[in-house]
């Protein structure tokens, strides 16, 4: 097990949030025997890469300095996106949608597929699959409820080329390559309807969300910044390509850092979204497409996985429009032998809550499994552990609350 880096959270209230602040990167460690990577999905202790080659390979992470092959499952065909919830990998496979268990991710095994038109990439949220074709234009909504036999749902197709796709909310934000950024309302998964449009400089080529901001890896035009909180109407407000060369890929954010891939990793302060500065390349890696979990980023491109630390983390108490999840509140806090935990979700979600001490060792974990819509509460009883500060993490899909609480007794 990871230790996550929140040593410094006794000093992470300082703005008003939850998402992660980052002042450096650096390099932990690779894993080279990959072949033709298009995509990476990171969790705790693995990695999940479509390898268009070698099928779905899962690294194990726990170790950054030593990853090593944990598992791996080719499919009959080529793996171009992938997507993990719970105990299952999903894969745009090329001519179908993927269904793996990997609840032992040394031996995964085929539980499902969907025949589609040109699979290339896909988010999950609940029951429901949410994959763009190139080959039909469209965004796909797959019922997923039943993994054996996922079953057609809805269709959007006013795309032109889809190339990436990330869930947020009740709504599905798509990199449509030359016509941008495309923001598709999916609260009816059966009757999925564009809503929103944004022409930014350049292609867009991947994407990722974080708060009421879309970041697009813009190919030769590096970074463009979105703000999406009116999903109806998105504004571009700013950019990064002060570089001689690079063709973006991939995009990643952790609180106020972008990090774009453009066969070179760079990293981005985006603390003012208008005005985006470099903080630093990293030039001897980088890749195609990348993905983070707590303060580690991942990026993958030919038969390399590169895996990165962020330093100098801390929390920035935020609370976002469109968010998964609201009414997030720990009470009694200050606490003496039990904190309950009360949260609310939009829409059916993976849910992972965990209990952190101030050292970054997880104490516990309450949650990690799919939960239905609506109120929730959960209770965490401490009376095993010892007086001081913890951290609680409630993640919600891609989107992570975090909250200091102290035990006293």
């Amino acid at each position: 097990m990871k230790i996550v880096n929140i040593a410094l959270l006794s000093i992470a209230i300082l703005h008003q949030g939850s998402e992660i602040i980052a002042q450096n990167i650096e390099i932990m460690g690779r894993y080279d025997s990959l072949e033709s990577t298009w995509d990476v999905f990171a969790t705790e202790n693995y990695v999940y890469v479509a390898d268009y080659t070698l099928g779905l390979q899962i690294i194990d992470v726990s170790n950054p300095a030593n990853p090593f092959l944990a598992g791996s499952y080719d499919g009959p065909t080529y793996a171009n996106g992938v997507y993990v919830q719970s105990e299952y990998a999903y894969v745009a496979a090329g001519t179908s949608l993927q269904i793996i268990n990997i609840s032992d991710p040394a031996e995964p095994f085929f539980v499902g597929e969907y025949e589609m038109q040109d699979s290339w990439d896909l988010s999950v949220r609940g029951q429901y699959a949410y994959v763009i074709s190139r080959g039909s234009h469209s965004l796909n909504v797959l019922n997923i409820g039943n993994p054996a036999n996922p079953i057609f749902a809805g269709a959007c197709s006013s795309l032109s080329l889809p190339w990436d796709i990330q869930v947020f909310g009740k709504y599905a934000y798509i990199a449509d390559y030359a016509e941008d950024l495309k923001i598709v309302d999916i609260s009816d998964p059966e009757n999925p309807v564009m809503i929103g449009y944004c022409q930014a400089p350049g292609v867009a080529h991947g994407i990722y969300v974080s708060g009421i901001y879309a970041y697009i890896a813009a190919g030769n035009d590096g970074l463009q910044v979105i703000n999406i909180s009116q999903p109806a109407n998105p504004i571009l407000i700013g950019g990064y390509n002060d570089f001689p060369w690079g063709h973006a890929t991939g995009a990643y954010a952790s609180g106020t850092v972008a990090i774009i891939v453009r066969g070179i990793l760079t990293a981005i302060d985006v603390t003012n979204p208008n005005d985006p500065v470099l903080i630093m390349d990293i030039e001897s890696a980088g890749g195609y497409a990348v993905h983070g979990f707590e303060n580690f980023v991942y990026s993958v491109g030919g038969g390399t996985l590169w895996i990165f630390g962020l330093g100098s983390v801390g929390i920035n108490e935020i609370h976002y429009p469109n968010s998964p999840l609201s009414n997030f509140v720990l009470y009694p806090n200050p606490f003496n032998s039990q904190i309950h935990i009360k949260y609310q979700l939009a829409d059916d979600n993976h849910v992972n809550l965990c209990i952190y001490d101030i050292s970054g060792r997880q104490i516990t974990k309450l949650l990690d499994q799919v939960v239905s819509a609506g109120p929730h509460l959960a209770i965490w009883n401490a009376s095993g552990s010892q007086s001081g500060v913890y951290f609680v993490r409630l993640r919600v899909g891609d989107f992570t609350e975090t909250s200091r609480i102290t035990l006293i007794k």
